[in-house]
């Protein structure tokens, strides 16, 4: 009921772009009128080739800018694929050769992508196979039980707990084959190795529940179950049997550091964003800010805090602070029942016997 509207380049509610609009089909061949939208006003003009040439001369240059920034956009795009290109070579490997030296797509496959793709598709269908001799197809209450405590460091029966026990071997060669995998392809790419280092970390924070934690208490009775509420119900007992898990010294510092990482992520994350999309300009009489640059950063963060830790710095802060939650948790768990049975209000009764308040 308005017309019909051809954008010729841009977003209609920029004043730079322009936008016609007519009151019939842009390819018919009847006459009529169109309404130019842009340089900051809009105009009704006769519908011929001269009135829309001139009218729409205005926004050449914008239009010219316009087609600079997409070519530069898809120069960007054929780099990154020269790049993969490049870098896309034999050599780097752990293990395999040049067997198994080989991309499926974007993905890089290597001989520990193999022995990934192998313990993903066993874990999950042992997963699956558990949940159809379950009681339920719920997946809320699916749960795969690890043995009962009288089963000890033993192998326990398929239907028993063995099934725990299979996917929980699965799970571990699952992810440190990712972790390598990732190692490889920082060899080839010439990088470091902290994503798998870092990867490493919440690896041994799981390998602690159900491997480390079950060998000091003699059984693989105390690793976690595999489901949604089974294993929230572990978490919540384990809390009780130590009466409140929250007086857990290493408990205390992992929080600090989950709740510290989430902090200095969001703050980053907004900083970039707030950088990258600045909004309109304040002397541009409303058009779009220029994109601004790590001073401007920087600045904001000493305007606030008195300091800022730059750009490289709070990737090497964010990175300590994951860490050190994902170990910290590790350790509240493993010295629950190896080294500390008692209730953790307890164990701060050393503060209480200081002289100063004895």
């Amino acid at each position: 009921t308005t017309g019909w509207t051809t954008p010729l380049f841009g977003n209609p509610d920029r004043k730079s772009n322009c936008f016609i609009r007519t009151k019939t089909p842009p390819w018919s061949d009847r006459p009529g009128r169109f309404n130019i939208i842009g340089g900051g006003g809009s105009r009704s003009l006769p519908l011929t080739r001269r009135s829309v040439s001139s009218a729409t001369k205005p926004c050449f240059k914008s239009l010219a800018a316009l087609m600079h920034r997409y070519a530069a956009a898809k120069e960007d795009f054929m780099a990154l694929l020269s790049f993969e290109r490049k870098y896309r070579v034999r050599g780097g490997t752990l293990l395999g050769g040049d067997l198994f030296d080989f991309w499926v797509g974007p993905f890089y496959v290597g001989f520990f992508g193999i022995t990934g793709a192998f313990f993903i598709i066993l874990g999950t269908a042992l997963v699956i196979y558990g949940a159809a001799i379950g009681p339920t197809w719920n997946i809320w209450q699916i749960s795969i039980a690890p043995p009962d405590l009288s089963y000890g460091l033993a192998l326990a029966p398929m239907k028993e707990g063995g099934l725990w026990q299979i996917i929980t071997i699965c799970a571990i060669g699952a992810f440190c084959s990712w972790a390598l995998r990732e190692v490889e392809i920082c060899r080839k790419l010439g990088m470091g190795y902290h994503v798998p280092i870092a990867f490493s970390f919440a690896i041994f924070a799981y390998v602690t529940l159900v491997v480390f934690r079950p060998l000091l208490l003699g059984a693989w009775g105390h690793g976690f179950p595999y489901g949604i509420f089974s294993h929230l119900d572990w978490v919540s007992n384990v809390g009780y049997q130590y009466l409140h898990f929250h007086y857990n010294p290493a408990h205390m510092i992992a929080v600090t550091f989950f709740f510290t990482t989430t902090l200095a992520l969001s703050l980053h994350g907004g900083l970039i964003l707030s950088a990258a999309n600045p909004g309109a300009s304040m002397d541009g009489g409303g058009q779009q800010a220029e994109v601004k640059t790590p001073e401007y950063e920087d600045t904001f963060f000493r305007d606030i805090i008195g300091y800022s830790i730059g750009t490289l710095g709070i990737h090497r802060l964010g990175l300590i602070l994951a860490l050190n939650a994902g170990f910290w948790s590790a350790v509240c768990i493993v010295i629950s029942g190896p080294f500390w049975n008692q209730g953790w209000p307890q164990w701060w009764n050393w503060w209480l016997d200081l002289p100063i308040w004895n």
